[in-house]
């Protein structure tokens, strides 16, 4: 849009200058419009470094380096205006992450429960001479069990145990506020989408051929040199 609006003020500029050169007094037009032309190649720049940290997001989301070129991206509306959006968050990558932590959280504390209990230790043995003029000893094997009490269960563990619930509670708390920001995201959306259509057939009902006539008009009074070239540009702005 930039790049045809330029146009259009490249082609006015060039048509004012002709009627400069043939003796007119539209120099204050000429002037006017490399003003636009100016203020327009200002806006490109901005365009340009605004698509490129939109490229550069876009290549994050994609897990690739910010300077990767993307491919044109054809979006397809097909929606018919009809229904409402039906949206589930079952698939949706950051809960499938959260639930993972949560299922982590959970046997962490799990363990940590079960570290109050004591161990059960049991070795076996197996003695046999070290050479064959041992005759006197003879191969022998041995079994040993035994039990390992935690004497700081009512620190040690007990902090464990606090700590793997708190990062347990913490897990679900974050789960459950992601779900309801993902709701609201929804609402939101659906609130967009419907205002976008109201706007949309605002525009096509009353804005589009109300504008379509005031260029007409506009580009007739410019050609009459009825009206100056700053209102046809403006008109032609408002159009695109």
């Amino acid at each position: 849009l930039n790049r045809e609006l330029q146009g259009l003020v490249q082609s006015s500029m060039q048509s004012a200058k002709a009627r400069y050169e043939a003796g007119g007094v539209e120099h204050h037009d000429w002037l006017l419009a490399k003003i636009e032309l100016a203020t327009l190649s200002v806006e490109m720049n901005k365009l340009q470094r605004e698509q490129f940290s939109l490229r550069s997001l876009l290549n994050e989301l994609r897990g690739r380096q910010p300077e990767d070129i993307l491919d044109q991206i054809a979006v397809t509306f097909s929606d018919d205006g009809s229904g409402d959006l039906e949206i589930s968050l079952d698939n949706q990558p950051e809960l499938a992450a959260l639930d993972a932590q949560a299922t982590q959280a959970e046997k962490e504390y799990d363990l940590a429960k079960k570290s109050y209990y004591p161990d059960f230790v049991v070795q076996a043995m197996a003695l046999q001479p070290r050479s064959p003029m041992d005759d006197e000893e003879e191969s022998n094997w041995g079994l040993m069990v035994g039990i390992n009490v935690p004497i700081y269960s009512s620190r040690k563990q007990s902090n464990l145990v606090n700590a793997a619930r708190h990062q347990q509670q913490a897990v679900d708390m974050e789960r459950q506020y992601l779900r309801n920001r993902l709701n609201t995201e929804i609402v939101n959306a659906s609130q967009a989408l419907a205002s976008a259509r109201d706007v949309l057939a605002l525009y096509e009902q009353d804005v589009l051929p109300e504008t379509e006539m005031a260029v007409a008009n506009a580009a007739s009074a410019y050609q009459a040199r009825r009206v100056e070239l700053a209102r046809y540009l403006s008109v032609l702005k408002i159009h695109k």
